[in-house]
């Protein structure tokens, strides 16, 4: 996962960084708290499922919002994130307790993440 979503991660860099070149003279600078060296928490919030919940199905539906231009990992695979920055996928389960790590960064470096655990008990 951290290789996929540092890829991703350096793709946006370099991206911005060409797309940034070309209207470097537009840009406003004052309002850019990454360019005083001010780290910012990025926006995270799984809504679905509920940590600790125990589930009949041996699928799940993991759900949350993040920073629109965030990129979002759950176990390891990348989804895909609306332009409100919603996203939704569906995790397979085995019986008994699952880990689910929900992973969310962005092209500045900043990251944020929360595991859940689900109970598969059919």
């Amino acid at each position: 996962m951290k290789k996929r979503l540092l890829l991703g991660m350096v793709i946006l860099t370099l991206l911005g960084g060409v797309l940034g070149s070309a209207a470097c003279g537009s840009k406003d600078k004052t309002n850019d708290d990454t360019a005083n060296g001010d780290a910012t928490t990025l926006a995270l919030e799984v809504t679905e499922p509920q940590d600790e919940i125990t589930v009949n199905t041996s699928t799940v539906q993991v759900k949350g919002v993040t920073t629109a231009d965030a990129m979002v990992s759950v176990k390891d695979s990348l989804v895909d994130v609306g332009a409100d920055g919603k996203f939704s996928t569906t995790v397979s389960l085995e019986e008994g307790p699952n880990s689910i790590e929900v992973v969310a960064s962005d092209s500045q470096g900043n990251e944020n993440s929360q595991v859940l655990t689900v109970i598969y008990a059919p």
